[in-house]
């Protein structure tokens, strides 16, 4: 396999990935014949691609075998085998486009240090917020001001959830919910024992305050560590549950959680509806800034990654050395 930087107008693009996420690039791209070419599409059961929809000619599931390509799309999720191909491709100096939070968020450095070798371009911004553009107004935000806190929903599974537990129903059936309506995957656990938030919080730190933290190490809560009962309780009080991702400045670096809260009427973080996420950006000054919008679901993900593929067709290109 051999990819390369082409200086056309159309780029042609693989696509790894075709489920939930990876169907909804795929109907984008395909829409756009002028901007982009889908030479091919790579998964681990081409049966089932197909089967949702996948044009039989283009799926593989075999990486060294795909035709030249100036931009991977990466929509596989976790580090295993998502690493290798995106190494792979930016190694090759070919573009990369990943809605893959843990990837990013946990492999962030040894990615960055091979696109810039070869200067090839990396871009993430469906891994954070779904249709939110958080990474971007958090990076604008950090060039004007000191920023001193981040508090946020970040994880839509988890919110859509917990309003559906606020509103009487069990864990087993809101989770049920959340995957019929697609935000939760089949093991839904990363979203509901907050490691979800913390790669995403991981990666808006770095962002906010250009530091490196393992989202291993962010403390947080479990949804069934907060009795049922009190989330239905908290709910009709008015002061709902929330899953809160934080991170602040602290004389010793930067402290980051991601917390289980009871949330009052007036705090902006109780507004998020469903699968809604927002983030609250607070300055030195006290001034706050609040990015919101879907954060979970195949349309509000797939549109973030078209928007990084647009900034790559509208940004100039490096050459390769």
């Amino acid at each position: 396999m051999t990819a390369y930087r082409r200086f056309s107008d159309r780029k042609r693009v693989a696509l790894a990935g075709f489920g939930v996420v990876g169907e909804g690039v795929y109907e984008r791209l395909a829409a756009r014949p002028a901007q982009f070419e889908v030479v091919a599409i790579l998964c681990r059961n081409r049966e089932a691609a197909i089967a949702r929809g996948a044009p039989a000619p283009l799926v593989t599931t075999d990486f060294e075998a795909l035709p030249d390509y100036d931009i991977l799309v990466e929509a596989i999720g976790g580090v295993s085998p998502a690493e290798r191909f995106v190494k792979s491709a930016l190694a090759g100096g070919a573009d990369v486009v990943s809605s893959n939070k843990t990837l990013i968020s946990r492999r962030f450095d040894a990615l960055h240090d091979i696109a810039a070798k070869t200067k090839a371009r990396l871009r993430f911004s469906a891994a954070v917020g779904g249709g939110a553009p958080m990474l971007e107004d958090v990076e604008t935000r950090a060039r004007l001001i000191q920023i001193e806190r981040l508090d946020a929903v970040l994880n839509g599974t988890t919110n859509f959830v917990l309003e559906k537990l606020g509103s009487g129903l069990d864990l087993p059936a809101a989770i049920k919910l959340a995957q019929a309506a697609g935000f939760a995957e089949a093991d839904p656990s990363a979203d509901i024992d907050g490691v979800d938030a913390a790669e995403k919080l991981a990666l808006l730190a770095r962002r906010a305050f250009n530091i490196a933290i393992d989202p291993d190490a962010i403390p947080r809560d479990r949804l069934s560590s907060v009795p049922q009962g009190a989330i239905a309780a908290a709910a009709q009080a008015g002061a709902p549950y929330k899953q809160i991702a934080s991170a602040r400045r602290t004389k010793d670096g930067v402290e980051a959680a991601v917390r289980l809260v009871k949330t009052p009427p007036d705090d902006p973080l109780s507004e998020p509806h469903l699968e809604e996420n927002r983030l609250i950006v607070t300055a030195a000054s006290g001034e706050r800034f609040i990015t919101d919008g879907k954060g979970a679901g195949r349309d509000p993900t797939a549109d973030s990654v078209l928007a990084d593929l647009f900034a790559l067709l509208a940004a100039p290109v490096m050459a390769r050395p």
